[in-house]
């Protein structure tokens, strides 16, 4: 995934909309924004970690980039970004998709939404014919992200149908598909940065598995192991975030929103269809589960 961190630039940033600074880059609808740390010592509005959005450090590097999710006086009004993939990708192959998004800490930016994500395409999209809300994510973040100091990560699979030669990053549904929590009386927008995306076909490379001995730690207990299909999960701590199971192909089969204390246990509703080896992937660590149907 060339430059996915916005760090490479062909150009500091000196107002709105200049996205296309960002080496490869480009605008695909709205005037979505470039900080870069650059931008500083002449125009520091544009800059990191302060700039006009308030203050946000990159999530690595010196770069980002901010856009609207939602606005109030534009209905199914949005903001993308894009640029072409570093090859195109092969129909019937799994990839692998992440990124990390922080709201902004401006009152008048202050909505917050969910279904932050990325859609590819085999064409791209310009300010004159601009990319659109049309339900039809390949990723997305299905709860609203309301965190304006960590950056939060946004990450899924899924099995491309097409050559695709394009990303496009935004909000890809529309108004009545889309959550809004509203901000103060003074907030008129949802805007989110946004830093170090990827893209791979390779699951360990945008960080979907790392260490399984740490699963018990981190998470909790799986059990039984092997199953015959009816799973469970008992909390070893408080935890908060989403648990994903992967098939052997590497396609997400299962992923729930999960909020449970320590020694709370939750049954893991797979589908019928699940069996063989299965990956549990939680808080950056994975343990393998195998059903036997």
């Amino acid at each position: 995934m060339p430059n996915p961190g916005f760090d490479v630039n062909v150009g500091c940033p000196t107002q709105i909309g200049q996205i296309n600074k960002a080496d490869g880059w480009s605008v695909w609808g709205g005037a979505p924004d470039y900080f870069h740390s650059c931008a500083n010592p002449t125009h520091p509005i544009y800059g990191t970690p302060y700039n006009n959005r308030g203050f946000r450090t990159p999530r690595s590097g010196d770069a980002y980039v901010g856009l609207f999710t939602h606005t109030v006086f534009n209905p199914n009004g949005r903001e993308f970004v894009g640029r072409p993939l570093s090859a195109p990708m092969v129909p019937g192959t799994t990839y692998y998709f992440s990124m990390y998004v922080c709201q902004a800490d401006v009152a008048v930016l202050g909505h917050s939404t969910n279904n932050i994500g990325v859609r590819f395409s085999t064409v791209s999209f310009s300010l004159v014919n601009p990319d659109t809300a049309l339900n039809n994510a390949h990723v997305w973040m299905s709860t609203v992200v309301t965190d304006s100091v960590n950056w939060v990560r946004v990450s899924g699979s899924f099995v491309a149908d097409s050559a695709y030669t394009q990303i496009g990053i935004g909000n890809y549904f529309s108004d009545s598909a889309t959550t809004v929590i509203p901000g103060t009386a003074l907030s008129n927008y949802a805007y989110y940065m946004i830093d170090d995306i990827c893209v791979s076909d390779e699951m360990t490379t945008c960080g979907f598995v790392t260490q399984t001995q740490d699963f018990e730690d981190v998470v909790g207990s799986l059990y039984p192991n092997p199953s015959a299909g009816e799973v469970y999960l008992q909390f070893s701590q408080s935890f908060q975030g989403e648990i994903r199971v992967y098939d052997l192909i590497g396609k997400v089969i299962f992923r729930k929103e999960i909020k449970a204390q320590k020694g709370e246990k939750t049954v893991l509703d797979l589908p019928s269809s699940a069996s063989g080896m299965l990956t549990v992937v939680a808080n950056g660590v994975a343990k393998r589960i195998m059903i036997s149907r």
